[in-house]
């Protein structure tokens, strides 16, 4: 450090008190592992809604997320598990002052970049904001998919009415695979828009709400839906993502309740550790991507991330031995540049995705981030070696760049409570 100059201050000493990593290490806490589950369903595609899903920067994704393609063995392949003991045990290592996990070999963090790779979302494009859900919103689906659908929508969880979005339940009533083959074309854009909700839901913004879909989301379905496939609006998906998985990981990080649930994109936190980080990885097939994996279209092909949705065998271990792993990880159990050109070519010699490079020139952007009324600071300056870049010193904190008022805002607007979620 040159002579002179201050240390900055790191963390802040009232979240400090209440982090899991405080808990643990000075109150002698026992915590349990987070409710991070996967859907236990993976949907097919319809072919009638490929156009739109590319229209809308979403094919990649889908693809990556969906069921039924056989393996190389010609079986049904197997599905990635969201491991809650290594989602656990990472944000254990989360600090909402930096955005970033604080490990022995340094800061790190997912960034845009992460989720292009690994995802084959878009960065440019509108803000996912906050919409407006108008009170008859429950009468204005059960009237858009009474022709479709059963005569009255099953908003129930159990017996308890459910006023915060549609219920994967009466979600699944609308997938492809009760599609008929000469369905016209209202009940082919009313699938589709059940298929969105699913994806936003459970894959992309999972909520803490248990199996239901934030109804803010149901705009951005429908929008798609509804639109022909050259006038499809476009969103930055990938952004909102990170967005809300910062946004978990920093209100999970001072949770120590059982039942909690992770929230944001479990997908995206475990695909990233996977790919950069030793620890916990599975058993997988390292094999160059084969010609099955690639459409007709730029965007339908993998990513980085497809290696590791297809395990043959997944890692099973503790949420205390996660711990130890992450306590004892040095600089060398790190992939600094997973991304690098030779990576690339190695792992997918056909190329991957178009969405994986096309917004390269945002990757080390400062701006924040936006996923409904939530404002998360992006800090790839804390993260340079990530990008193959010297690691300045001092650099701004997360809270130097949002108020911390603005970042605990709640739903309504409001500073948060303990019974916001």
């Amino acid at each position: 450090m040159a002579a002179g100059l201050p240390t900055p201050e790191l963390l802040d000493a009232d979240i400090d008190s209440a982090h899991r990593s405080y808990l643990s290490a000075v109150e002698h806490r026992r915590l349990r592992t987070f409710q991070c589950r996967p859907p236990a369903e993976y949907l097919y595609l319809d072919n009638r809604w490929l156009g739109r899903l590319h229209s809308a920067g979403l094919l990649t994704l889908a693809r990556l997320v969906e069921g039924g393609p056989v393996g190389r063995d010609g079986r049904d392949r197997p599905r990635m598990v969201i491991d809650p003991s290594l989602i656990t045990a990472l944000i254990d290592r989360w600090r909402p002052e930096t955005h970033t996990f604080h490990l022995p070999c340094g800061e790190m963090t997912p960034t845009v970049q992460d989720v292009s790779y690994l995802l084959g979302l878009p960065i440019v494009g509108e803000a996912v904001g906050p919409r407006v859900i108008g009170r008859t919103w429950m009468e204005d689906v059960e009237v858009r998919f009474a022709a479709f659908g059963p005569s009255r929508p099953s908003w129930c969880i159990g017996d308890a009415p459910s006023t915060r979005g549609p219920s994967k339940k009466w979600l699944l009533q609308f997938q492809a695979t009760n599609l008929r083959p000469d369905a016209d074309d209202d009940s082919v854009s009313r699938s589709f828009e059940a298929y969105l909700l699913w994806l936003f839901g459970f894959i992309m913004f999972k909520n803490g709400h248990g199996n239901t879909v934030d109804k803010i989301l149901m705009p951005y379905a429908r929008e798609i839906a509804d639109a022909d496939e050259d006038q499809v609006s476009t969103w930055s998906w990938g952004s909102a993502v990170l967005a809300a998985t910062y946004r978990g990981l920093c209100d999970a990080c001072i949770k120590d309740d059982d039942r909690a649930r992770f929230q944001g994109c479990a997908l995206l936190l475990q695909l990233w550790s996977y790919e950069r980080l030793a620890v916990g990885r599975p058993i997988v097939d390292h094999r160059p991507y084969e010609l099955q994996y690639y459409g007709d279209l730029e965007d339908d092909r993998p990513t980085m991330g497809t290696l590791w949705v297809c395990p043959r065998e997944q890692v099973r271990r503790t949420y205390p031995n996660f711990v130890a792993e992450l306590d004892r990880l040095k600089a060398d159990d790190v992939v600094w540049e997973p991304y690098s050109p030779q990576a690339v070519a190695t792992r997918a010699p056909y190329g991957l995705s178009s969405w994986c490079t096309s917004n390269s020139g945002l990757w080390l952007t400062k701006t924040c981030l936006v996923y409904n009324i939530y404002v998360e600071a992006h800090c790839l300056d804390r993260v340079m070696r990530q990008f193959r870049y010297q690691q300045p010193f001092p650099v701004p904190r997360a809270l130097d760049r949002i108020s911390r008022g603005d970042h605990r805002l709640s739903r309504l607007g409001q500073p948060c409570s303990s019974t916001w979620a």
